[in-house]
């Protein structure tokens, strides 16, 4: 089975780095070697991951490796696997000065038992050409070979080929070039893959903190797919599989000034987006067009800018204020066929033409930091936004304004070299209204208050301590609630404190504690009298404590004990009545060791076992194990 192959090939990551961890005739300094394996499990979910990177420059060749292998099981009725696997090599050669031999091997498959159709993937490619390098910095490379390409039941191959153009830092009069360019094609019969890709930039320095960029960028992009065919595509076509075809062309212009003077800097840049994508199946049935699904089209046209002004008002005081645009438009249109009738045609352009929307978000923001004396620091943040999106066709009814605003202050006061006390206070108000009266049920306020106050002691570098505590209240009250009895308007508030310490006895002893209590509630809200009926209750907990020592010096072994609870309280009347309890604890344990070459492995354990009301349900076993090592 493939998911059993991909976890061989994780196993064989891990003993290929053993075998060539100290291969002594790859000593080169321009190297990149390492591989790492990973192994966790939660409750019922396993995953698998790994990395190879195997990177070396010889004379005159150079070898770069890289495979990824990832595999997923969630136990349940029936059993969720999904596993990925990527492989690619790339050999270069210099035969001159000018020239040079690449090349390109790769290797990519997925493999997913719940899902239908792209469940079951996998390309393979050998390319070889020669590459030419004009300059020092611009290069020119062919490669051709064959492809095999495979999904579900369905096997294809043909010939692929690539071309690739690289400027790096070309002067041109006063003006600095950067081009990328590359042109793939594979002609798997019956389908065709395509990926063309321009990138330019022409950047104009003014001064040593000073320029201008101009960017742009096109892509063009074919992928075709095979899907299962209706019975009338296999009746008409004598065919098993219908060819999904989804084409992609991408225009992109991007300008950018940044302008540094001695006590301040102004950033603007600006650009459009366009983007039109094209949806088809190769094989439509004649016998049934009422069933037909015609061709589509989407374009997305994107217009944005933005600008940003950073300055010092004083010495003490620094300021950024920004303004930003954003216009998105998006329209969806159908291709008529002369086998559909107008009725069949009508109907889908109608559905397509209704996804239709255009949104404009404006945002202002403001960022001031002020240092008062030698001991305090003062920051605010504000911004506000308001986002309009509107529906051309009158049957969509999510047309909308939104508005936020949110502001905060920061206040840091040091008394010593080892306490720091902070303080914060963070308020954020949003406004969603729908225009349309169908929806207008859903129009409301929501007001989010949150109060922090946060402590760090640390009286020696062996310990210390952060003690933080934390107010929220967040209030959604509906417009129209008086009127609609299916929306009510509801309340959260909730109160935590957290703790985080570490002390470090001697050299070989470390302690830590984490631990966290949070009480929040939720009820239905009267905003006008500003009363509250409260639902429910809930309280938690969570400790961790941890000690930990180090063994023969590069070895650590850590043991701890993890629990958290939930107590849910429902309201009858004015008091709470215990509803449900629920608890998972159990002993922890970590080993590490780093090796004296850069290699690691880590392991870590947690035997948890969850009780409801007090009666145990499961005890699971939550593992994780990392590998590492440096070729």
């Amino acid at each position: 089975m493939i998911h059993l192959y991909t976890r061989g090939v994780l196993v064989s990551l891990l003993l290929w780095t053993g075998l060539y961890a100290q291969a002594p005739e790859l000593t080169s300094t321009d190297t990149l070697r390492f591989s790492t394996l990973q192994f966790n499990r939660t409750l019922q979910t396993f995953l698998w991951n790994g990395i190879l990177v195997y990177r070396q420059d010889l004379s005159g060749m150079n070898l770069d490796f890289r495979q990824t292998a990832r595999s997923r099981l969630i136990r349940g009725t029936k059993n969720a696997i999904q596993d990925e696997l990527g492989s690619s090599l790339v050999i270069k050669s210099s035969l001159s000065d000018r020239w040079g031999l690449a090349g390109l091997a790769s290797s990519s498959s997925l493999s997913d038992n719940q899902q239908l159709g792209l469940g079951n993937l996998s390309r393979q490619r050998i390319l070889a050409g020669p590459e030419y390098s004009i300059q020092d910095n611009v290069t020119l490379g062919l490669a051709g070979g064959f492809e095999w390409a495979a999904q579900e039941q369905a096997h294809d191959k043909g010939l692929s080929y690539l071309g690739r153009i690289r400027v790096h830092d070309l002067p041109v009069e006063e003006f600095s070039l950067d081009l990328r360019g590359g042109m793939e094609r594979s002609s798997l019969n019956p389908r065709t893959l395509k990926a063309d890709t321009v990138s330019v930039s022409i950047l104009r320095e003014f001064s040593q903190s000073s320029f201008n960029r101009l960017s742009v960028h096109l892509t063009n992009q074919q992928r075709e797919f095979y899907v299962t065919a209706d019975a009338d595509i296999q009746r008409d076509f004598q065919v098993r599989y219908n060819v999904f075809q989804r084409k992609a062309h991408d225009v992109g212009i991007i300008d950018s000034l940044e302008v540094n003077l001695p006590r301040s800097a102004l950033h603007l840049s600006g650009g459009i987006l366009s983007r039109t994508i094209d949806r088809s199946y190769r094989y439509k049935s004649f016998s049934n067009p009422a069933n037909t699904i015609l061709d589509t089209r989407i374009r997305e046209i994107r217009l944005f800018g933005s600008a940003a002004i950073m300055t010092d008002l004083a010495d003490w005081v620094q300021s950024r204020a920004g303004l930003s645009f954003e216009e998105r438009e998006e329209r969806h249109q159908v291709s008529d066929d002369h086998l559909v009738s107008d009725q069949t045609f009508s109907r889908q352009d109608l559905a397509a033409r209704r996804l239709a929307n255009l949104a404009r978000r404006t945002t202002a923001s403001l960022d001031l930091l002020a240092k008062i004396g030698e001991k305090d620091s003062l920051n605010f943040t504000g911004s506000a936004s308001i986002l309009r999106y509107d529906t051309p066709d009158s049957l969509n009814t999510d047309d909308r304004d939104e508005l936020l605003l949110v502001a905060g202050v920061t206040e840091v006061h040091r008394f010593s070299r080892s306490l720091t006390l902070s303080i914060l206070a963070e308020a954020t108000l949003s406004h969603l209204v729908y225009l349309n009266r169908f929806q207008s049920a859903n129009n409301n306020w929501n007001r989010i208050l949150r109060f922090q106050s946060t402590v760090d002691y640390s009286p020696a570098r062996a310990f210390r301590t952060t003690l933080s505590a934390e107010v929220l209240a967040n209030y959604t009250v509906y417009d129209f609630e008086e009127q609609v009895l299916s929306v009510k308007s509801f309340s959260f508030r909730q109160a935590s404190w957290s703790d985080s310490t570490v002390w470090r006895i001697g050299k070989r002893l470390l302690v830590t504690m984490l631990g966290t209590v949070r009480l929040y509630e939720r009820g239905i809200l009267k905003w006008k009298e500003f009363k509250e009926r409260p639902e429910n209750y809930f309280m938690e907990q969570s400790y961790w404590p941890q000690i930990a020592a180090e063994v023969f010096g590069r070895l650590n072994i850590a043991v701890g004990y993890r629990y958290f609870s939930q107590m849910r309280y429902r309201y009858e009347g004015r008091s709470r009545k215990l509803e449900r309890t629920i608890e998972n604890s159990g002993p922890t344990v970590s080993v590490s060791w780093m090796g004296s070459g850069g290699g690691n492995v880590i392991i870590q354990g947690w035997r948890e076992a969850q009780h409801v009301d007090g009666i145990q349900k499961q005890v699971y076993s939550n593992m994780s194990v990392t590998v590492g090592m440096i070729l």
